[in-house]
């Protein structure tokens, strides 16, 4: 997806049809062995159910960057079953009464074949109910957050608290080899003896506040001296920040990095989940804020981050001059452009025909300047805004030719 939509509303609208239109919500999660039945719509769009047995309730879901930034899971736990239904039914795993248990959803990845070959790859995993549940209840319940509409109706929307990195588990029995101390082993068993291992930070988001302090590799063994074992008690960390009223948003986390034993105050990012609602087309480029997928790749642009292309038109000054997607435009005619504001305010200064000198980053660091010719008779600049009151996209015309 090359412009970050807001997703979120349309989330909430099929949770909210869960709510009131579906079966009930239950709780607790699967376990192995357990039966549930698969109720979904099939290929022909023939309403089916087919009961299959749980293999693994809380199997790390693993999805590698694609060539491009786009949207990926991350930190989330699935559920496998002992029959493979294919990638074309989809639906909700229920039990025998009919209650949701989760959702039955399919995830996009890229297998690469050789150094120049890569193809989408689909898979198809439950989605435990609480990652739902837990949102529902904070929508239906009258969170606090900015309103919304859906479906007509308006309603605030929750602001969930993360921690912006990403995390993969290691086996205790590996990370006992890098170092872990025995005591820690038998910590976390106690505290989880079905997975048995430990998370890790593979990377963190560009632009949080994990970023400052969180290091590649870092073993995160507690949070206010309580063991932590999954992605679960990460996000109920952060839950229970926003319960207390004296919270600042950090975690009082216990590290282990290069052998030794630390403790770190590491804060946490409120995310609304509206993606992008703000676009500019200039030249004949979609230029946007750094959304999620960009950030996640852990680099951003030093000055002030810039602003962020995320695809060009066939034959537009851009396409013409050389001005593509994956770079982000920090300086136009020498003035910083850090932010889309600041990027608005340069742009509409410029005239018709102008040459215009920019200077960019691409998405592995390396910076260029480049000169293009403005075109705002065939392209001119205007932007996109999302109203999320009203629910509806707004376009205005910051800068073109009149006739």
């Amino acid at each position: 997806m090359l412009i970050r939509v807001p997703y979120f509303q349309y989330f909430c609208c099929y949770c909210l049809f869960i709510h009131y239109f579906a079966t009930s919500l239950i709780e607790p999660s699967l376990r192995r062995g357990d039966s549930v039945y698969l109720v979904g719509l099939n290929r022909s769009q023939h309403a089916t159910s087919r009961k299959s047995t749980v293999t693994n309730p809380c199997t790390a879901l693993k999805i590698g960057s694609a060539n491009s930034p786009r949207y990926r899971a991350i930190n989330m736990e699935v559920i496998e079953l002992d029959t493979d239904f294919g990638i074309s039914f989809s639906g909700v795993l229920t039990n025998e009464n009919g209650k949701v248990q989760a959702l039955w959803g399919s995830f996009s990845t890229q297998v690469k074949y050789s150094c120049n070959t890569t193809q989408d790859h689909q898979l198809v995993r439950g989605i435990p109910i609480y990652s739902i549940s837990e949102v529902l209840d904070k929508i239906v319940s009258g969170a606090k957050g900015p309103v919304s509409l859906i479906n007509g109706v308006k309603r605030p929307m929750p602001l969930l608290r993360v921690l912006e990195a990403e995390l993969y588990p290691t086996l205790l029995s590996k990370a006992r080899s890098y170092g872990l101390s025995d005591e820690w082993v038998k910590a976390l068993v106690r505290k989880d003896p079905l997975r048995r291992h430990v998370l890790r930070v593979k990377s963190c988001f560009a632009g949080s506040k994990a970023e400052l302090l969180l290091q590649q590799g870092d073993m995160i063994l507690a949070i206010k001296k309580e063991p932590i074992t999954c992605f679960r008690d990460i996000e109920k960390a952060c839950q229970e920040l926003d319960m207390s009223d004296d919270s600042v948003g950090e975690l009082n986390m216990t590290i282990f990095r290069q052998g030794q034993e630390i403790e770190l105050l590491v804060g946490t990012d409120l995310r609304d989940g509206n993606g992008t609602t703000h676009m500019v087309n200039w030249c004949g480029c979609i230029v946007q804020d750094s959304h999620t997928a960009v950030r996640l790749l852990g680099f951003l642009p030093e000055e002030g981050h810039g602003v962020y292309v995320a695809r060009w038109d066939h034959g537009s000054p851009a396409n013409r001059y050389g001005l593509y997607a994956l770079h982000w435009i920090i300086e136009i005619n020498g003035k910083l452009t850090p932010d889309l504001e600041s990027f608005v305010e340069v742009v509409k200064g410029l005239e018709h025909g102008e040459f215009v000198r920019v200077k960019t980053v691409h998405l592995n660091g390396k910076p260029a300047v480049m000169t293009l010719k403005q075109d705002l008779h065939y392209w001119p600049t205007w932007e996109l805004k999302f109203n999320s009151e009203t629910a509806s996209w707004h376009r205005r015309t910051i800068k073109g030719l009149v006739g």
